[in-house]
């Protein structure tokens, strides 16, 4: 058990909460759970938020919520299957309010090399994302080139066709340089708007 609260000497508003988590083992399984009650003294809105996680060797099941006790409405309710390896997480989840699935993996092809990848997909057939179909998928890669320098590659599909790149050099502990281009392909193969660029530049130090 645990409480937290914080206290905003400017508008007098206290903000609380409670939160409990425990964890059991049954046979080979191992399971969690965390509960959070949250309210403050300004307009004495109530949330509960909760979590569970069953982990199995490599695999875990679980899933999250969160209600709004004063609506008495469910404001988050997410599940998730995920499996954990020794290069890369992959896992599966669904967004019962969004009425969104999606796919996610994280693979370390090396100590060098990095890749994600998400694929969502919205189950009302609302959202028009790639081609036009309720989709989109985004695919990231990262790659050290030395010990000092990095590249960075992005693919954005979906309502818009987005292709990112980045440079990222360390000369010191105190001065590290980076450079960014993200082009915009929808805009090159079927301009939307008339005279705009497609180009992106941008750079940080």
């Amino acid at each position: 058990m645990k409480h937290k609260s914080t206290f905003d000497t400017a508008t007098t508003r206290v903000d609380s909460t409670e939160s409990a988590k425990f964890s059991a083992k049954v046979g080979p399984a191992h399971i969690w759970n965390t509960l959070d009650l949250s309210w403050n003294t300004k307009d004495k809105k109530k949330e509960v938020e909760g979590s569970t996680n069953i982990n199995f060797e490599d695999y875990h099941v679980g899933g999250s919520f969160a209600r709004d006790l004063d609506s008495n409405k469910w404001t988050g309710l997410q599940a998730i299957l995920l499996n954990r390896r020794k290069n890369g997480d992959y896992f599966f989840q669904y967004d019962v309010i969004e009425k969104e699935a999606s796919l996610h993996s994280l693979h370390a092809v090396s100590d060098k090399e990095i890749h994600a990848c998400e694929v969502s997909y919205d189950v009302t057939g609302k959202f028009k994302g790639f081609l036009g179909y309720p989709i989109s998928t985004k695919w990231t890669g990262e790659y050290k080139i030395t010990d000092d320098a990095a590249v960075k590659t992005s693919l954005n599909l979906s309502s818009e066709w987005n292709l990112g790149y980045a440079w990222i050099h360390k000369f010191n502990k105190n001065l590290k340089i980076g450079f960014s281009h993200e082009l915009n392909l929808s805009q090159v193969l079927k301009p939307a708007v008339k005279n705009a660029t497609p180009y992106n530049f941008g750079a940080s130090v």
